[in-house]
């Protein structure tokens, strides 16, 4: 009446339809098994490469071709057959609702790696094969991120202590000394400043001191000497 043919299942239309689908289907697999064929014979180099190298062996190309090749099958086992390009020649194939035939106006197709791999609708459940890893896109970190709470930056990123990065080499680590006299100076080792701790802690301050009280205790002895030997006043008046 529309002009398309008719899609009564009794008809030698819709029955020489199905034979033309099983037909398709039949061709699709001898397809993908010469391509399969093809494509071991390209990768026999990049195979034995791998197994005479001293890796691990963790490429194995028959099991990523299998993988690939039951990701296909499965997407052609939803309900959707191979769109050929004499496929789309047929009077009425894209008039022809989903329902009832194999073809899919919708599906969108494109070749990867050889094959011919299906654009599944969005919404429909796609079966992932063993092997596959699935990425998230919008993946968020399964470990406690902690927050800013001990300085006015609380948009920034948390370093330690409460503080970011900035606060905490600028105020975190700075500590006074508090086991000497000076409290009110920058704490540098053992509660003491810097002068403090070369003073009373460091050993090569305190062989300096040494090396000076010996040196002072020498000049004090030539000066004393010095002395007993110069003429006094007395004998020369």
């Amino acid at each position: 009446m529309n002009g398309f043919p008719s899609l009564t299942y009794g008809s030698p239309s819709a029955r020489s339809r199905s034979g033309n689908a099983a037909s398709f289907e039949q061709m699709y697999k001898s397809d993908a098994e010469k391509m399969k064929a093809s494509w071991m014979k390209n990768q026999s180099t990049v195979h034995t490469l791998s197994q005479n190298s001293y890796s691990d062996n963790s490429y194995h190309a028959e099991d990523n071709l299998q993988n690939e090749m039951e990701a296909v099958m499965n997407r052609s086992a939803e309900g959707y057959a191979p769109v050929y390009p004499s496929a789309l020649k047929l009077e009425g194939s894209f008039n022809q609702p989903a329902s009832v035939g194999l073809f899919a106006p919708s599906m969108q197709t494109e070749y990867y790696a050889g094959y011919q791999q299906m654009i599944v609708p969005k919404g429909s459940q796609v079966y992932i094969p063993q092997g596959y890893i699935q990425i998230e896109k919008e993946k968020q970190c399964s470990r406690r991120t902690k927050v800013v709470t001990n300085c006015e930056h609380v948009d920034r990123k948390h370093y330690a202590k409460g503080l970011c990065s900035t606060c905490y080499h600028k105020e975190g680590r700075t500590k006074l000394a508090w086991d000497c006299e000076h409290t009110d100076r920058v704490h540098y080792a053992k509660g003491c400043c810097q002068d403090c701790y070369l003073l009373y802690h460091s050993t090569r301050r305190r062989k300096q001191k040494r090396e000076l009280a010996a040196k002072q205790a020498e000049l004090c002895g030539i000066a004393k000497l010095e002395q007993l030997k110069a003429p006094s006043t007395e004998d020369l008046l």
